[in-house]
């Protein structure tokens, strides 16, 4: 029993000491070290939790605000007659989300 408990000890020992002595430093590609702000990739995050989540944020950060999505749909509806440009711009307002 002695020996199976020195056993996990080293191990805990040894997985901590290995993991003490892995310093990570900041990769400016890396959406974590940059918040989630561009230029920055999610290939470079290390695991498939981290990658998703960069994803999510990424999405999140590249959306418009309302404001601003209601100006651009109201430009772009302007190029048509004012029943299509209506429905275009409903149209618009739905694809961005709102």
């Amino acid at each position: 029993m002695k020996k199976l408990l020195g056993i996990v000890v080293l191990g805990f020992i040894f997985t901590w000491g290995v993991n003490a002595a892995v310093v990570e430093y900041p990769n400016p590609l890396r959406c974590s070290f940059t918040n989630y702000e561009e230029p920055c990739t999610c290939e470079k995050e290390p695991n498939f939790i981290k990658k998703s989540y960069c994803e999510l944020k990424m999405k999140q950060s590249n959306k418009m605000t309302r404001g601003e999505a209601a100006g651009v749909c109201a430009r772009r509806a302007e190029e048509y007659s004012k029943e299509i440009g209506a429905e275009y711009y409903k149209d618009c307002m739905k694809d961005e989300g709102f």
